[in-house]
């Protein structure tokens, strides 16, 4: 969220308003206040590359204007936060067979403590899994989280010192 005083070429001095829990949230809506010199105004919202969908809804999309809209402005941007997987090229070797899980801008991690298994390594996701957005603090800031189901291999019988064994 943040304001700006904006002066334009055309004359036009106002404070524009951001209003939105981005990056937890898709929907950022802006709006004027203290509007000293009315003039027209263009205002220009980039589409991110990570946003496979989304809206925007303005002031005269949802109803007729009158007099007294004049110098108001109300415009929501809707981004797409589906979570989606991402891969990298395969010439990055070091990421071959991993891929990294976005929402939004944010790209999410899984550390140990975050699971039941005894080793990141043993973790599987399934490719159609349904993530949960959900909130929680970390030392004081309100983050989000995002819970699925995970799949995680049985190592109780294992022999790290076997050539080869069953895979359970």
């Amino acid at each position: 969220a943040s304001e700006a005083q904006v002066k334009l070429e055309n004359g036009g001095e106002f404070t524009l308003v951001q209003s939105t829990d981005y990056p937890f949230d898709g929907t950022i809506r802006f709006t004027t206040k203290d509007v000293k010199v009315n003039a027209p105004v263009h205002l220009r919202l980039r589409v991110p590359g990570w946003s496979a969908g989304g809206s925007i809804k303005g002031t005269g999309a949802d109803r007729g204007l009158t007099k007294e809209d004049a110098g108001t402005m109300d415009v929501q941007l809707s981004l797409d936060m589906k979570v989606r997987y991402t891969v990298a090229n395969n010439m990055v070797e070091e990421t071959v067979g991993q891929a990294a899980i976005e929402r939004g801008p944010l790209v999410y991690c899984c550390e140990s403590v975050d699971t039941h298994a005894a080793d990141l390594d043993d973790v599987y996701l399934d490719l159609n899994a349904e993530f949960t957005p959900v909130e929680f603090e970390i030392q004081g800031r309100r983050m989000m989280a995002l819970e699925t189901e995970e799949y995680t291999i049985d190592r109780s019988e294992f022999d790290r010192n076997a050539l080869y064994q069953p895979l359970k």
